[in-house]
């Protein structure tokens, strides 16, 4: 989402999680909707259009594993319970089970 402030400068917001890009003065904003794309397409903020929206990075990396599948890793206990839970590896999603899930990954 990119709009423009009070000021007439443009800030940007992910369309998913609705993140804004932030510097250690705040939010970061941009003269020009083209130079706010720029700088947000480009390698340091990574971030995407994902189907005509704008996401940030961890956004992006979302939908993709939602498209094409999570990269989990192996299950581990959780402490303190009886589940079991797994992180993708690409875009941090967890997964939780019972913790059977372990024997049967194991076997």
């Amino acid at each position: 989402m990119v709009s423009t402030n009070e000021r007439g400068h443009v800030e940007v917001r992910c369309d998913r999680c609705l993140a804004a890009p932030v510097t250690p003065l705040g939010i970061r904003t941009w003269t020009s909707r083209e130079a706010a794309l720029a700088d947000l397409l480009g390698p340091e903020l990574a971030w995407e259009l994902v189907d005509g929206r704008l996401r940030c990075a961890t956004c992006a990396r979302r939908v993709g594993c939602e498209r094409t599948g999570h990269a989990y890793g192996r299950w581990a206990p959780v402490p303190g319970s009886q589940l079991a839970s797994r992180v993708c590896r690409l875009c941090a999603a967890e997964d939780h089970a019972p913790g059977y899930v372990l024997a049967r990954a194991s076997a």
